[in-house]
């Protein structure tokens, strides 16, 4: 009996299979058969016949252009997290010139109002251009176009939620990575609620970009705290073509790169010290404790109890506890056991984009971090709100730029991280700037939560439509 615990039978007419396309188990698993019957007995509509969806082609390589572009160029990791991308992301964006993608014929855009999905990579993720007029598509990216007969926002929600995501992640192909296709796409069934239904969806969908875009607004003026405090909101560093530096400094340092020895450090560093710094301080000096995690041998992390944290789950000043990696519970006692995270723990990410430092709050069960993450427990010296607020400030940011090796993979060695200079002020000063940004980054994770809310809220009540009825749906939009 153990041999089938577990075990999925389907029963499919042989009239309904087409043994030139899908025949494999997967994609008539029993919830799959059971979302497309549902949605047959409800108003639908097939998805290509209320969009033209297109994607692009081949075209040049463009990389040693995005130093130079002003076109917005749409990949994967700029849609997954956002269903609404607008100029928020604009600072996240690789640009293209405008010129070079009108004459690469293999390239496609989207206008505003228009729907992004994601194509390979982290397939299955819709969202709606809302701010920009015009944007284009990387190859990892395919389009809704020239949407008609239904509310885009709401198109994008549905999309979004149980009923949109499954069908679109059962049309999968698999190749030498999960991806979607054109067609395959525009055959998923498209729930039709009355219109005033889909302007409660679209309503929600709006107030949830506000928030994020209130939080936006916050952190931006929360990284400008700590730099108005000390006067050097307006700093920027030196670019000299060309610096020195005494070969005894050189081979000292253990570094012959020449980046390392770039004068702009320096000029950071006499620029806090002008600034009013009593002292600059290793961070090793103010450490307790200083480790990072690693990934269990031959573990598949979509099994487990334990959420595990990734770089990809620390931001500025934000852990996101609720990552869809998993360890087992036998691995966080065990072989885990000295990274088992705590309240008021420090993260900071030391591969990929490095630098990225926040304190863990609001855990209540285990939590543990893989090997791209650094552990540090610090002592009372200095406040920790303003040692991190350093850290994620633009001084903070070349000082790890400074020390960090590799320039495709950039990487944060634990040695390093003992080593990156952090200024004492007077007290306080440093107990002020930490108790603002606290408060502030309270503020902008709250804003951001009720930005999430308000998209769940508007999935559930979706699948509340489709599983019961739009009246059921609507009320439970009022009480909720």
């Amino acid at each position: 009996m153990a041999l089938l615990e577990g075990l999925e039978v389907s029963e499919v007419k042989y009239e309904n299979l087409n043994l030139g396309d899908r025949a494999d188990a997967e994609y008539y698993s029993k919830d799959n058969l059971r979302i497309e019957t549902l949605l047959n007995h409800l108003p639908h509509i097939r998805l290509s016949e209320i969009a033209k969806l297109t994607a692009s082609a081949f075209y040049p390589a463009a990389t040693h252009l995005y130093e130079s572009g002003d076109m917005p160029f749409l990949r994967c990791v700029d849609t997954v997290k956002f269903p609404v991308i607008s100029h928020l992301q604009n600072d996240s964006f690789i640009k293209i010139p405008a010129q070079f993608a009108e004459e690469s014929k293999g390239i496609n855009f989207l206008r505003k109002h228009d729907i992004c999905l994601t194509k390979v990579g982290t397939p299955c993720y819709a969202s709606i251009i809302y701010e920009h007029e015009r944007i284009a598509m990387s190859r990892t990216v395919m389009g809704l176009s020239e949407i008609q007969n239904i509310d885009p926002f709401y198109l994008t929600i549905f999309l979004r939620s149980k009923y949109g995501f499954q069908q679109l992640t059962r049309e999968r192909e698999q190749t030498i990575q999960y991806q979607l296709t054109l067609d395959r796409v525009g055959d998923i069934r498209i729930f039709t609620p009355s219109t005033n239904f889909q302007k409660k969806i679209k309503s929600l969908a709006l107030e949830s970009f506000t928030f994020d875009k209130n939080a936006q607004e916050i952190q931006s003026t929360s990284e400008q705290t700590l730099l108005s405090a000390l006067g050097l909101k307006d700093w920027q560093p030196p670019n000299p073509l060309t610096y020195e530096a005494s070969s005894k400094t050189a081979f000292t340092s253990n570094r012959l790169d020449a980046e390392f020895f770039n004068s702009k450090y320096d000029a950071a560093l006499d620029a806090l010290k002008a600034a009013g710094a009593k002292s600059i301080r290793p961070l090793g000096a103010l450490l307790k404790s200083l480790t990072n995690g690693h990934t269990p041998l031959k573990h598949n992390l979509s099994e487990g109890e334990v959420p595990f944290i990734c770089s990809e789950h620390v931001q500025d000043f934000e852990v996101n506890l609720e990552s869809s990696k998993r360890i087992l519970a036998e691995h966080h006692k065990t072989e885990l056991k000295r990274t088992q995270l705590k309240n008021n723990d420090i993260l900071l990410t030391i591969k990929g984009r490095v630098g990225n430092a926040a304190i863990v709050e609001g855990l209540d069960g285990a939590a543990n971090i893989n090997q791209d993450v650094a552990l540090l427990r610090l002592n009372q010296e200095l406040p920790h709100w303003w040692i991190i607020s350093f850290i994620n400030s633009r001084f903070g940011r070349l000082m790890t730029e400074k020390y960090q090796t590799g320039q495709i993979n950039p990487f944060l060695s634990l040695g390093t991280i003992r080593t990156l200079p952090i200024p004492v002020f007077e007290d306080k000063l440093m107990e002020d700037v930490g108790k603002q940004m606290q408060t502030l980054v309270l503020k902008a994770r709250t804003a951001r939560q009720q930005s999430k809310a308000r998209l769940e809220r508007a999935k559930r009540a979706i699948e509340i439509a489709i599983e019961q009825d739009e009246a059921t749906a609507l009320t439970y939009l009022k009480e909720s």
